[in-house]
């Protein structure tokens, strides 16, 4: 006897049709900073975390003993010598984009390899592995007679631009500040309060045309350069080394002013 035609159903056969695409969570953006435990560093970090991006720091000393900010927990803390690129080009691969915080004092020659040896290896190695844009915290130096340029602190940075604008054309950026003013942290709960003097300073300056009279009057112009905030030389130096829309190669400190 003919057994009557049957069609079977598989509960589980739609299921194993549809092709199921599971997001994937978008891929960190690496920036990296040098010298991102220090005054400056340490903001810069703060302001490129704020945008999302994965902060990258390699500095001699790691992540400051003084940064308790939750933000901080969330950085990358680097452990390595500008000097040797072995111990972070890795980092700087497939990075957006870099900042160079780093300088001192100290004798003449170690300045010089703080503010400039330091700071052309880290730009040329950020170079050589294609990093879109850079920027560097430099010093406004306009103003300043040649014997105090030759001084290592300032011959340095004036090396390091050279080395920038050689390396990175209309990408690198030099950020020029000359005295920024903020809080200091020794600890975390005790600073250096510089804005007890930046402040009054910067707002007394702002009434007069300081930039034509400080260029116009060497050495003695040097008085006429108002003093900029550290945030805003922190937000300076990541919009320079994040937006190709930024075309100028150095940010004075009027430009500065205006983050």
């Amino acid at each position: 006897m003919k057994q009557p035609e049957t069609t079977s159903t598989s509960e589980g056969a739609a299921d194993e049709t549809v092709d199921e695409k599971k997001e994937e969570p978008a891929p960190e953006v690496k920036f990296v900073v040098f010298g991102g435990n220090g005054f400056v560093g340490s903001r810069v970090c703060e302001t490129a975390h704020k945008m999302g991006l994965h902060v990258i720091s390699i500095n001699r000393s790691g992540r400051p003993t003084w940064l308790k900010k939750p933000w901080a927990n969330e950085v990358e803390w680097v452990h390595g010598d500008a000097l040797q690129p072995a111990c972070y080009i890795d980092k700087l691969r497939g990075a957006l984009g870099a900042v160079s915080c780093v300088g001192g004092f100290g004798s003449n020659a170690t300045m010089y390899r703080t503010c400039g040896e330091a700071n052309i290896k880290v730009i040329e190695t950020a170079a050589a592995v294609k990093v879109p844009r850079f920027a560097f915290v430099s010093v406004y130096h306009d103003t300043l007679p040649g014997f105090v340029k030759q001084i290592g602190y300032f011959r340095g940075k004036i090396d390091a631009e050279a080395a920038l604008q050689r390396c990175f054309g209309t990408s690198g950026v030099a950020i020029r500040p000359f005295f920024i003013h903020g809080t200091r942290h020794i600890t975390e709960s005790l600073g250096i309060p510089l804005q007890a003097i930046g402040v009054p300073l910067e707002k007394a300056l702002s009434f007069i045309p300081s930039k034509q009279l400080a260029n116009s009057i060497p050495l003695l112009g040097t008085g006429l350069i108002p003093p900029v905030r550290v945030e805003s030389v922190a937000k300076a130096a990541v919009a320079a080394a994040t937006d190709p829309a930024i075309s100028q190669q150095v940010l004075d400190v009027w430009d500065i002013a205006k983050f």
